[in-house]
């Protein structure tokens, strides 16, 4: 796995750098194939994922290229997820015991800090960035026929022919949805599929369309946009159209240099008025109206009551995998990743990673790549992941999309080396002119030195150089002394 690259459009090697050779588009094909693979693989008692595999064959060679220093610079985020998925392990000893809980603690790490440093591994460069982005959308068009044709039928084709020879992810089966089956393809349930193909929208939009041709951009649109409504997911379809509209807003007011702090003041402003004029809290009121069915949006809200209770009573270590407090006509199952996370470990846990991809976000954000596509891909990164941290509030992800998000984490590190390369190329100027600055006073002072010892020697106005208008100078007589001078006035 390369390292360091240089970037086919024009941007030079990240300075920390030491390959030559961007990330071979195999192992990205290989990560792909594993994290799209509907099988579960037995190995004595534990039950692994393709995905889950690929993470526990890269989990020491990520971690020893970033342990020295080949993966750029440590960042803080890196240290913050290091120690959230320990906190995660840790929650699992604590309520299950190292008897009950070493397995999951075990895949917490693998699948953490395995996927988030393979992200920060393979893509560290435009083109590594532009070649997952390909990728993706072949996927997204590979799967589409299925998820139309599953969306008529209920039956996901896939599985159920790879469930004939292997062992295959659980076939869900999920009421109708205007009018339409609910697509789940290759994944663990249609919310899984749905928020995997939103996530693309921003991305793609901005990172690949940069001088591809209409019908181009059209196409890579459509198979994103019909691909998230074959899931039926109010969850995916949020997460489509929050990206949406920051790719608006970015575009009508690109002429103003602070959008996004005027964007984040105005949902300020909007939550605390919601906060004062609803009965509810501005949560809830997101919840409600922001799904697709109303019966749904209530249970999300009674969910979460319930869910917060258990947050209270166990803030540090969480319950792990044990069921948490509920009314009996609630199901176990919890529509809200960062409540999951709170829950099962505590929030402590949440605190620290969601604070943890902010200082990610903003430093990222504040990088200013010189190469205009690398600037579009880093837009379109920043809205698709601050959109997903809003939208997994009605949705839960695991199993491989969890895979993929430490990944899509890890993956964005970049942005902040090329910030830091084109820093250093634009002080490599104002170097080379500090230097010149340097000689040129160097030589007036030596200009200087040299007009005072001239007042000091007698001139023989007689003498001249012919290669010179002024006048030659002439050795003062062996022995002579000159005459003391009067101190300069400062």
């Amino acid at each position: 796995m390369a390292v360091a690259q240089v970037d086919p459009i024009g941007t030079r090697r990240v300075p920390v750098a030491k390959a030559e050779t961007s990330t071979s588009p195999v192992i990205l094909f290989l990560f792909m194939a594993a994290l799209m693979m509907p099988v579960v693989l037995n190995f004595g008692q534990f039950a692994l994922s393709p995905s889950r595999l690929f993470c526990l064959v890269a989990f020491f060679p990520c971690l020893f290229l970033w342990v020295s220093g080949r993966l750029g610079p440590w960042r803080p985020f890196d240290f913050l997820l290091i120690f959230s998925a320990s906190w995660a392990a840790l929650s699992f000893l604590v309520n299950h015991g190292i008897a009950g809980g070493y397995e999951r603690a075990g895949f917490t790490i693998i699948e953490w800090v395995g996927g988030y440093f393979f992200g920060r591994a393979a893509i560290r460069c435009a083109k590594d960035f532009r070649t997952y982005l390909r990728m993706v959308v072949i996927a997204l068009m590979f799967m589409l026929p299925f998820a139309i044709l599953e969306t008529q039928t209920g039956t996901p084709i896939i599985i159920e022919i790879l469930s004939r020879v292997i062992e295959t992810e659980n076939i869900v089966f999920n009421e109708a949805r205007l009018g339409l089956e609910r697509a789940q393809v290759i994944f663990p349930h249609p919310i899984l599929y749905g928020i995997f193909c939103a996530a693309m929208l921003a991305p793609v939009v901005r990172g690949l369309n940069m001088g591809a041709g209409t019908g181009t951009i059209v196409a890579r649109f459509s198979v994103i946009t019909v691909s998230t409504i074959c899931s039926v997911s109010s969850g995916a379809w949020l997460l489509y159209l929050i990206q949406a509209a920051f790719l608006i807003y970015d575009r009508v007011m690109r002429a103003v240099k602070q959008r996004w702090f005027l964007l984040f003041l105005a949902v300020v402003f909007m939550y605390v008025a919601i906060d004062i004029a609803a009965n509810s809290s501005p949560v809830k009121v997101f919840v409600r109206y922001l799904t697709l069915n109303s019966a749904s949006g209530h249970y999300r809200i009674a969910q979460f009551d319930a869910a917060i209770i258990n947050v209270f009573n166990n803030p540090f270590f969480g319950l792990g995998s044990k069921d948490w407090i509920r009314p009996r006509w609630m199901i176990s199952s919890i529509d809200n990743y960062w409540m999951v996370l709170s829950v099962r470990h505590g929030a402590v846990l949440f605190f620290v990673f969601l604070i943890g991809i902010l200082i990610s976000m903003y430093q990222i954000s504040r990088s200013r790549p010189k190469d205009p596509e690398v600037r579009e891909m880093r837009v379109g990164y920043l809205i698709s992941l601050g959109s997903f941290l809003i939208a997994v509030v009605s949705v839960h992800v695991w199993s491989n999309m969890n895979v993929w998000f430490m990944f899509f984490l890890g993956a964005g590190a970049w942005f902040i080396d090329a910030e830091q390369e084109a820093a250093d190329e634009a002080q490599e100027p104002a170097k080379r002119g500090r230097q010149a600055s340097s000689r040129r006073q160097t030589y007036a002072v030596d200009d200087i030195s040299n007009a005072d010892a001239e007042e000091e020697q007698p001139f023989d106005t007689a003498a001249a150089s012919r290669y010179s208008r002024f006048p030659a100078k002439s050795r003062a007589p062996a022995g002579a002394t000159s005459k003391p001078r009067g101190g300069r006035k400062s």
